[in-house]
């Protein structure tokens, strides 16, 4: 259960989800035909989704899509939030979501939480809700093949909407969670996202009526303050229910009918939704200890005109074309500079619905207002000069593109992520449309306009919009900032002519690889049914898994086994920054622009990683881009040469990482835990001085052997690809490519001994992390007592949480997890996390050892059950995603696993008993190696 301020805090990039979906959808929603005049363009509506309304007022969306999804997916939204709070009743709202969870009028008490848990619903994940400023959501996820649960869930649901009992001790138990949430929320970069939210939203509700309300505020509050805000604003014509996912139309409507026709209406409620007025501008300088690395804001604020009028999809189609000229020319802008600066171009909605369309740099080096200047000069250079006609067709040529690729991922969607994207649409008073006629009004639209059009549209909107602009910088560039010198350099660069910007338009460059043929000499089945394992003539390993579970979806990953924990302190600097170097490093005849245009056209996206015990090559795109996805592999897995001024780049960001990250919340436990570490590097051993060898030649000569530095290396390919061509792209690119020699290698990172107990200090968060670590006497592997270990280690968290959280009403959350055993380290530990507030984290530890020294108190055939169940609707849907079915892949083809285990897990949980727990649980007690860390607010 959470706040959720969604814009201030979370910028959405400049893909589908952000923009197109954000935005665009709604321009082209109008109810008129096309005509040649472009009066307006309509759509027609997506059948699959129907709507209705209650006779009070209460409405209804049901998707019919996803009749074979595996879930119903349900969400109830409330019109009311933090904003519509008396002065008196900060964070009400919240709490009463809260509440929602603790008692009503079917599910006494803890009732409801206890029932859902235990027909295998996870607290948090399938069961869950929001409070925002202007609605409160709740959410329920529902395996679809229990009908008899699906049919509770709209009474779960009723409860919600009028049924919350608020009792007097639960209230009271509740405030201390509350409250642990607040200062959860408090901790870590919120004093940065504070700061800029005040300069946003400076003298209005938005910053006296945050979500979470206050310490304060809480602690007033009462059964019946509560209820009576609940009764007032919880009304049948405030209430929105979608649903999606494996149901019948007509049996969700009748249950709908059922659950709430009884509902009141509204009487004297009247939503709060100021508007904002950022005439003048916003401008703001923000810094606190959290920060790592420094960066430049800088945006317009738009308002288009009403979406459903032709004005209103021009100036759609033209802030689409805005966003694709604005991250071309950052990105030759950023390329040409020293050191270089990544520019992202991020489209998002203010809280009161302003458009903002940013630029965020990023310099590999020290941020200066020069950098400001030149952000304002990218403005200004589309302001005076516009774009060229063939900017204007490249640009919508890659609107079009993109278009098309989200329609491939709309038809891969969940039942979950559809049916959040149709919350949004509805919300904003769209149409639910046909994505077909969408790309085809946005190509009309593009044609029907000339760039001359966009100019002049630009030159008046751009000129009149509001700019806002931000620099979020490390304490010891404080001195360097603030806000009246941003907005002078801004407002100075604004007033004068700037050069036009040449811009490079290079579509004809494409991949010139060395393709290296070979053949692939074996193709066999294995016991996971559809796996196949093939063999190329270089000896490479794949493992090929046909599905069309995403159609239009593929992974292809290089894995490397073993990372950090199997190489050596030379090479983990290099790691630090050499995955970005190579993701930066372009084949020889393309630009970096052009690289990652060419990326885009081709519908793929890849990363290089390194982890403790992995890493790799990953390729994320469409079936037909299999080929150019192995072709990049190819490209990424041959010598290259690494340029001084990207070494150099490098090592300036690595030391202001290195320098501030013992300073972030995750850096206080990695710094306490530094001192019983074995000389690791991935394990937070490093320092500044491991960085001075750094050079060209050490950088190129990691890339020509980082592959090698594991324990092996397989191939993934997973998705919707035919074998024929899975295995004409092998030959073509992949099987005649030489491979490194792997080296054998394995650590065990921890060489404390006996109870160990650390202290580190914080900077002023009034909250206490812990973080208890046990090493057990044996390394566990085999995979009946690693689930089991699972299981156990759920069935303790599930204790600790309603026993520190619940009954004692404090931490705000409890983790409980198993570190387990691989071959790079032979070593399994059980990992306890928590936070508390400073005077209670004493009885918070006593508790968790109680509960380890006498585990009868918790550990039950009931709770069993509820964690197996619990374990294997987590297990059912995991099989629906593509990413967790490589992550299964990765883990059962290890040397050390066999096929065999994976077919057989469900057996496994099925004869897991107590016994088996407390066999696991008697490792733990005779543990003697146990290191405890407490985060600790600093003492003046």
């Amino acid at each position: 259960m959470t706040t959720s301020t969604r814009n201030a805090i979370l910028r959405h990039p400049t893909t589908w989800i952000g923009t197109i979906i954000l935005t665009g959808c709604a321009s082209m929603a109008g109810q008129q035909s096309l005509t040649p005049d472009h009066e307006l363009i309509a759509l027609y509506d997506n059948e699959e989704v129907v709507s209705g309304e209650l006779p009070n007022g209460f409405n209804y969306h049901i998707d019919t899509w996803a009749e074979n999804a595996s879930t119903v997916e349900f969400r109830l939204k409330v019109d009311f939030g933090s904003l519509d709070e008396a002065q008196d009743e900060l964070g009400y709202a919240h709490f009463i979501e809260h509440m929602a969870f603790n008692g009503t009028e079917h599910y006494p008490g803890q009732s409801l939480t206890d029932y859902l848990k235990s027909t295998g619903m996870d607290f948090g994940g399938d069961i869950n809700a929001y409070t925002d400023f202007d609605e409160t959501v709740y959410q329920l996820s529902v395996p679809a093949d229990q009908p008899d649960l699906v049919t509770e869930a709209y009474q779960v649901l009723a409860d919600w909407a009028g049924g919350i009992q608020f009792d007097p001790a639960e209230v009271e138990a509740e405030k201390g969670v509350v409250i642990e949430e607040w200062r959860l929320g408090n901790s870590g970069e919120a004093p940065v996202w504070l700061q800029q939210y005040q300069s946003l939203y400076q003298g209005t509700d938005y910053i006296e009526r945050l979500p979470i309300g206050t310490p304060e505020s809480i602690e007033q509050a009462t059964a019946e303050s509560l209820r009576a805000l609940y009764e007032r604003t919880y009304r049948a014509d405030r209430m929105t229910l979608y649903v999606s996912g494996g149901l019948s139309l007509g049996d969700a409507q009748y249950q709908i009918h059922k659950a709430f026709a009884d509902l009141p209406r509204a009487t004297d409620f009247e939503p709060n939704r100021p508007e904002v007025d950022y005439q003048g501008g916003r401008y703001w300088v923000a810094s606190d200890e959290t920060i790592t690395g420094s960066y430049l804001e800088q945006g317009r604020v738009l308002r288009p005109d009403p979406l459903t009028t032709v004005p209103g999809q021009q100036d759609e189609l033209f802030s689409e074309l805005l966003i694709k000229a604005l991250e071309e020319r950052s990105e030759q802008w950023g390329d040409q500079q020293t050191p270089m600066v990544d520019v992202e171009v991020y489209a998002y909605f203010q809280e009161d619905d302003a458009y903002v369309i940013d630029l965020i740099a990023s310099p590999r080096g020290p941020l200066s207002v020069d950098h400001a200047a030149d952000l304002e000069s990218l403005w200004q250079q589309l302001i005076q000069h516009g774009i060229s006609k063939e900017e204007y067709q490249l640009y919508g040529r890659r609107l079009i593109n993109d278009l098309t690729v989200q329609g491939d991922a709309l038809a891969d969607y969940s039942a979950a992520e559809r049916l959040d994207w149709i919350k949004f649409v509805t919300e904003s008073g769209m149409t639910l449309f046909d994505w077909d006629d969408y790309i085809d009004a946005g190509q009309y639209l593009h044609s029907y306009y000339r760039h001359d059009d966009f100019n002049v549209w630009l030159r008046k909107h751009l000129t009149e919009a509001p700019i806002v602009a931000g620099a979020v910088v490390t304490p010891n560039e404080v001195s360097d900032w603030n806000s009246d010198e941003l907005q002078a350099v801004i407002e100075q660069t604004a007033s004068r002519s700037v050069a036009a910007m040449d811009v490079v338009i290079d579509e004809q460059s494409e991949l010139a690889l060395n393709r290296r043929p070979g053949e692939v000499t074996l193709s066999v089945g294995t016991e996971i049914p559809n796996l196949i394992r093939m063999k190329l003539s270089n000896g490479l390993t794949v493992w090929y898994y046909p599905t069309d579970i995403e159609q239009n979806r593929v992974i292809v990953n290089l894995v490397s086994r073993g990372g950090t924990a199997v190489k050596s302190r030379e090479d983990a600097v290099l790691d630090l920054f050499w995955s970005n170097a190579l993701m930066d490093t372009p084949p020889a005849t393309m630009s970096h622009s052009a690289y990652l245009d060419w990326q885009n056209q081709h519908g793929i996206d890849g990363s290089v990683y390194s982890f403790d015990t992995s890493s790799g090559l990953y390729w994320d795109g469409r079936p037909d881009g299999i080929d150019w996805m192995l072709a990049m592999i190819a490209h990424q897995m041959q010598p290259m040469t690494f340029a001084d001024a990207t070494v150099e780049e490098y090592q300036v960001g690595t030391r202001d990482y290195l320098t501030a990250f013992p300073d972030t919340p995750n850096g206080r436990t990695e710094a306490a835990i530094k001192p019983f570490i074995i000389d690791q590097p991935g394990f937070a051993t490093l320092t500044l001085d491991d960085l001075e060898g750094v050079t060209v030649e050490s950088l190129t000569d990691y890339q020509s052997q980082w592959l090698a530095k594991g324990t092996g290396l397989d191939l993934f390919v997973i998705g919707n690809v035919g074998q024929d061509d899975l295995v004409d792209a092998l030959e073509a690119n992949l099987a005649g490519v030489p491979l490194p020699d792997v080296s054998d290698g394995a650590v065990d990172p921890y060489h404390w001994s006996g109870q160990q107990r650390v202290r580190v200090p914080a900077h002023g968060e009034d909250r206490t992390d812990i973080d208890m670590r046990i090493r057990l006497t044996e390394a566990i592997w085999d995979q009946s007592q690693r689930k089991t270990a699972n299981l156990t280690a759920a069935m303790l968290e599930d204790y600790l949480m309603s026993e520190i959280r619940e009954a004692q009403g404090d931490s705000y959350d409890v983790t409980v997890g198993v570190d387990q055993a691989e071959p790079e380290i032979p070593a399994t530990y059980l990992i306890i996390n928590t936070s508390t507030a400073p005077a209670r984290a004493e009885a918070v530890l006593d508790t968790v050892e109680t509960a380890l020294a006498e585990p009868d108190i918790w550990l039950t055939d009931d709770r069993l059950e509820m964690v197996k169940r619990q374990d294997e609707e987590s297990d059912r849907r995991m099989r629906n995603n593509l990413y967790e079915i490589l992550e299964d892949m990765e883990f059962f083809t290890r040397t050390d696993r066999t096929l065999e285990d994976y077919t057989r897990m469900d057996k496994i949980r099925e004869t897991i008993g107590l016994k088996d727990s407390r066999q696991f649980l008697s490792r733990v007690q005779s543990s003697e190696d146990r290191l405890i860390l407490t985060i600790e607010p600093r003492k003046n």
